[in-house]
C-alpha cells in the first residue's frame, strides 16, 4: 500500500503537521480494509491462474519445498510427496501479507485451501505443524491433502 500525501502553499502546512504529529496522515484499519475489499477480483483471478502454476512446478520439484506468492501478496510454500502413486501436496499460506505484514483477511485462508485442493472438502484437511520436516515459519499455517 502507498499512502502518498501532498501539500501546496494554499494547503493548512500546520493542520497537515498535528495530523502527523497524532499518528493520523497514516492509513487506519478501514482504509486496509477498503484496499483489501478493492483487490478481491484481482484475488480470485489469481487462484485461477497463479495456484495451478505454483502446484505444477511442486510436481516437477517433488520432495523439494517451492516458494511462491498468490496475488502478488500471500507468500505460501508448497511441497509435493515425492512418492508419486501417493502425490500428498503440502501447502504452508503465511498468514502475514507482503509488503506490510497484514492480516490475512478472513476467507482467503479457505479461498486457498480450495483453489489448491478443488476436490476436497475444507473441513476434511489434515492440518500439519511442518512442511517436509522443517518447523513451520512464523505466522504460517499448513495444511495437505491429495491434490486433483
Amino acid at each position: 500500500m502507498v499512502w502518498l500525501l501532498g501539500i501546496a502553499d494554499a494547503h493548512d502546512y500546520e493542520r497537515l503537521c498535528d495530523l502527523a504529529d497524532d499518528d493520523r496522515l497514516m492509513p487506519t484499519a478501514a482504509d486496509v480494509e477498503g484496499l483489501v475489499g478493492d483487490q478481491a477480483p484481482t484475488f480470485a483471478r489469481a487462484l485461477v491462474e497463479e495456484v495451478p502454476v505454483l502446484i505444477e512446478l511442486a510436481r516437477q520439484n517433488a520432495g523439494q519445498i517451492v516458494e511462491g506468492v498468490v496475488a502478488r501478496t500471500v507468500p505460501v510454500r508448497l511441497r509435493m510427496d515425492p512418492d508419486g502413486r501417493a502425490p500428498l501436496l503440502t501447502v504452508a499460506v503465511n498468514q502475514r501479507l507482503q509488503p506490510e505484514g497484514l492480516r490475512l483477511p478472513g476467507g482467503w485462508l479457505a479461498r486457498l485451501a480450495i483453489a489448491f485442493f478443488p476436490e476436497a472438502h475444507f473441513e476434511q484437511f489434515s492440518w500439519v505443524t511442518d512442511l517436509g520436516g522443517q518447523p513451520l515459519r512464523d505466522s504460517e499455517i499448513a495444511f495437505c491433502d491429495f491434490p486433483d
